[in-house]
Formats: C-alpha cells, structure tokens, sequence
C-alpha cells in the first residue's frame, strides 16, 4: 500500500475532510507466487469530527472504515467516496452536519479506468470515441468510432446492453443478435493486450480469467490488512452488493456493519438470471401504467391500450424518425422504445412521468408530425455517445455501449460471466427467448437478450462465486419494491441467503435509495418522495451509526404519489409539432 497525495476539502454541508490518493499492489492470481501484479486506485476520506474543527489524520476514526462500491461493475472510488459521504454525514439537532465517526474508501477495483489493463475502449486506446463530421460511410464503421477498439462491437450489432435495438418479436434478430455478440466477444478475448507474463518473465496469464468478484473480494482483504483493520463495514449498491455480500461470505469475520442496497440474484447463474430480467421490466411497465390508470388526471385515458398501439406501430413500421443526415428515416423498433421506458424508470419520480409522456406522444393517432416528436424523444435519448445524439449525424441508432465507451458490455461482462455459471451457444440463447416469450409475452425480452448475449457467449470459462450468505453475518438488506434494475425479488432472496439479516421495504420506484435528502437542494430529494424514501435513509443510518438492525420486513411506504403527465402538459409538448406542420 502507497499513498500518493493527501487534498483536503470541503462538503456543500462546510464540512472539512482529507482525502488521501493511494495504490495497492495485488497478485493477479492469489496464491501464486509467479502471477504479475496489479495495482487498484484507493481513495481512504477521513470528516473533521465538527463543521469547525479540523481533520485529525493520526489515528483511526471511532468506527473505522466504511467500504462503499456503488455498483456496475466499473464505477471507481470517487463514486464509492460520493455515495459513502451521503450515508456517514448525519446531521444534529440544529441541522448542522455530524461525522458518525467513520473513514470513507473507495476503491477501482480490477478493470475499472485508471488501473491498468482497463475494461473499456478508452482505456485501451487512449482516446474516447471518434465522432467524425464526415464519416467515411453511413452509418458509419463502428471500428472508426472506437479508434479500432477491438472490444468494441462488430457491425451489424445493434444498440444496447440491458436492452437491445430489435424488433423483439423477431426469432431471426435475435438470433442476429446471439451470433454479432458471441463474434463481438471472441475478438475481445483474443486480444493480445490481455495477455501478461508472470515474474520468471515466461508463464503466460489471461487477464480476464482473473477479472472476477472473487478475485477482487481477495484484492479488498489485502486492503484491509494493509489499512491495519481488523474489520471493515460495507454499503454496496446494485452491482456493489455482490462485491460486499460475497466479501461477507468468504471473509464473514472481518466485516462489521453491513448494507446491501438494490441486490444483486445470491445465487449466481446466468440463465437464472436472465430470466429474473423479463419479470423485472414486465412488472416495471404494468406499474406505469397501472399508476396512469388510476390516476384521474393522467393524460392516457387507457394506458394499456395506449401502449399496445404503440407496439403495433412500432412492429408495422409507422413510428419513424424526422429524416437523417441521408434523407433516410429510422423506424422506432419496441426494443428500443421498451428500452426507453425502463431507462426512465431509473430517474425515480420524475423520469416516469417523462416515460408516459412519451408515450402519448408516440400513440397519438391524429398527427404524424407528434408521433415524430416522440421518436425524436427516445432516439435523443438513447442513441447517445459522448453527450451527443448520433441517429440524425450517422443515420442509425449507435450508443456508447456499440463503441466500448460504456463499461457494461467489457467490465460488466468480464466481470459477471467469471462470477456465474451457465454458458449458451446462439441456438440455446435462441431457445431461452423462446421459454421466456411463453411466460412474459415478447415486448419485454430485450433486457434479457441484451444482458445474457453478453454474458453466456463469453470466451473466458466460469470461476464462480459461491452462493452468497453467512449465519456469522446479519446485514441490512434494502429493496425498492418497483427497482427497475435490481428486481425486488432479488432482495427477497438475499435477504434469505443471510438468516440473520433484516429486509427493509421501500414502497416506492426507481434504482436504489435515494441518497440522504440533505444532500439535495433545498433539502428535498429531486422528483422524489422525501417522507417515504427518507423513512429508509433515517433507518439505515440509524443501523449504521449504532450497529443495531431494524426489526425485519419494514415497509418505508409511499407518501407522495408518483407524479404523472396531464392533458394539458402532452399538448404543450406537442403544440410546436402541430404548428409546424401547418
């Protein structure tokens, strides 16, 4: 362990800390002597004990560290530093910002940008993606907009990882889909920049055989050590709570406190998992819909119906762009429109009521000039690279994931296809579409489709993890009942892999808790639901500052609706479409 520089700061709270830079040097391959080494980026951030005193850097903090991994895979320290802060400020009695008493770390685990190798295509070129004005062709090569990246996807491939550019409906484009991802994947694996020699200069290693959760758990063990800790506590979210239940599983007598917010399946297998997707996205979409429907003020007189006819267009060809940069038009496939909905679940409240707006654009029958503007919302915000909308520049649909800049289809599938079992040729993902179109209808599969072509086609061979749990271990185990992401099922089960553990319920939407309200504007969580979602934040942080688990199955419930589209906010929207086509 290095430290490298100390930077002092200060929160938006006027609260002092310093956070000190460091590098940690772990074997690629524990318990070998010859494997080459690794160094992972550390940040450690140590509180002022008062908004006016100062950081005292000897010592330890009374609670120790607080590990925080805010999910994936790929996020870096700074992000675990961020989401850690939120969760170890409290405040007192007259609102002013009090340390519970604990240091903050973060850490880049194996793969993340900033280590070396790097799981993304600008790690390994050394630039972010090419946009060029004037591609060579149209749509361009997805080798030009990568820099030749050679994990990026091979053309042909569509766009998306936890959802995918295809008409859903269609046997043939998925299968296209299996096949361009199991070539896409090969050509990654293949790479001769993962290859690396041990310290005799000759045994020759893979990289990616050794970029799993259970290598990092053991990356993060020599951390604790070197930090001189006897135990760590861990706040892990999404992906970030497989690394901190599996943590807790292999080493359950080093960790203290534990919470696992929005939780990954505890029992790793890539077809399981696969289809927990198409259970998640249907039940995200009824409960948009089900809460227009009952909502008397909602625009969508019949929601249902409104996305159905959607799905029709959308399958017979008649949602269609404004036209590209060759004349030509992009027609809205439901892949890519269920896609958009999902994503907006992600933005809690607000994002929702944007979904449906949305949608009344795209089922509006009367003008075409509207049901444009509703292509035109989904395209701008899905077909997206470095900020900037490509499907009117390239006429096509290409996203970061297409040209490696998004880490999920490299570090989350590197990651996850190591951690689970279960690998499929494209005839048997093919086969699995079909198992999953019989229980949960076509519209919903391009989750699953994206995510297990991904992870089943990979090259390198499992090195799974064991089903998590540990009866040494009682985590606070935290669940949105409509997470868009992790599936509040999944929490259920995690919930039962520790017997010891408490479930806490919250009522409402969205990926994840909110982070602590005071750490918003004005003191309110944006588009959320501060008395529901901060019922959760002040019950977690209880456990965190005392040690003491809740008793099991709170619910944290909804106390402000989830806000929805009117008439009057649709035809505002569509009025300037109207006039133009006048």
């Amino acid at each position: 362990m290095r430290w490298t520089r100390f930077v002092a700061g200060e929160t938006d709270d006027g609260l002092d800390y310093v956070d000190a830079f460091g590098e940690v040097l772990v074997p690629m391959v524990h318990g070998d002597a010859n494997s080459p080494d690794l160094q992972l980026q550390v940040i450690l951030r140590r509180f002022a004990s008062a908004p006016s005193g100062k950081v005292d850097r000897q010592g330890s903090s009374s609670l120790g560290v607080l590990f925080s991994h805010c999910g994936g895979p790929g996020s870096d320290a700074k992000c675990g530093i961020g989401m850690g802060e939120g969760r170890v400020v409290d405040r007192d009695a007259h609102g002013k910002p009090a340390p519970m008493g604990y240091d903050v770390l973060g850490v880049s685990q194996r793969g993340v940008e900033g280590n070396s190798p790097g799981l993304s295509c600008p790690s390994m070129t050394g630039a972010g993606p090419h946009l060029p004005t004037h591609p060579k062709t149209l749509p361009p090569s997805l080798a030009e907009l990568s820099g030749g990246c050679e994990c990026a996807f091979v053309d042909g491939a569509k766009a998306g990882y936890m959802f995918k550019d295809i008409d859903t409906y269609d046997e043939a484009q998925v299968r296209d889909v299996y096949r361009l991802t199991r070539e896409s994947n090969d050509r990654c694996y293949n790479a001769s920049r993962w290859r690396m020699l041990g310290k005799d200069g000759k045994a020759a290693y893979h990289f990616l055989d050794y970029a799993g959760t259970e290598s990092f758990v053991y990356d993060l063990d020599l951390l604790r050590q070197a930090l001189g800790m006897r135990t760590l506590s861990i706040y892990g979210a999404s992906y970030g709570t497989m690394a901190g239940a599996v943590y807790a599983s292999v080493f359950p007598d080093h960790v203290d406190r534990v919470v696992l917010d929005g939780n990954m399946f505890p029992f790793p297998n890539t077809i399981a998992l696969g289809m927990t997707w198409p259970a998640t996205v249907s039940q995200v979409v009824q409960h948009l819909l089900e809460n227009c429907r009952v909502t008397p003020h909602c625009a969508l007189i019949d929601p249902f119906a409104a996305y159905d006819a959607v799905l029709h267009g959308c399958r017979r060809g008649a949602l269609v762009s404004p036209p590209t940069a060759d004349s030509s038009r992009i027609v809205l496939t439901n892949g890519l429109m269920v896609g958009y909905l999902h994503t907006m679940a992600a933005a809690k409240a607000c994002g929702w009521k944007q979904a449906l707006l949305t949608l009344a654009l795209l089922a509006d029958e009367s003008d075409a000039r509207v049901r444009e503007l509703g292509v035109t919302r989904v395209l701008d915000r899905m077909c997206v690279v470095a900020g900037e909308p490509t499907w009117r520049r390239y006429a096509a649909c290409i996203d970061e994931v297409m040209v490696g800049k998004d880490t999920d289809p490299i570090m989350g599938t590197a990651v996850l296809a190591l951690d689970m079992t279960s690998r499929l040729s494209v005839e048997g993902g093919v086969e699995l579409w079909r198992t999953a179109k019989s229980l949960y209808g076509a519209d919903v599969l391009g989750h699953m489709v994206g995510y297990t072509a991904s992870i089943a086609t990979w090259r390198a061979t499992p090195a799974p993890v064991a089903p998590f749990g540990s009866s040494k271990v009682a985590p606070l185990v935290v669940g949105n009942l409509f997470d868009q992401a992790t599936s509040y099922v999944l929490s259920q089960k995690m919930a039962a892999a520790f017997p010891d553990s408490s479930l806490l319920t919250y009522q409402g939407v969205g990926h994840c808790l909110e982070f602590p309200s005071h750490e918003r504007p004005n003191g309110r969580p944006p588009d959320g639901d501060p008395a529901g979602s901060g019922e959760c934040d002040r019950i977690v942080m209880g456990y965190l500052r005392t040690g003491v688990l809740p008793r099991t199955g709170h619910t944290c419930r909804l106390r402000e609706p989830i806000p929805v589209p009117t008439s009057d906010e649709v035809q505002s929207l569509a009025r300037p479409a109207r006039r133009s086509e006048k």
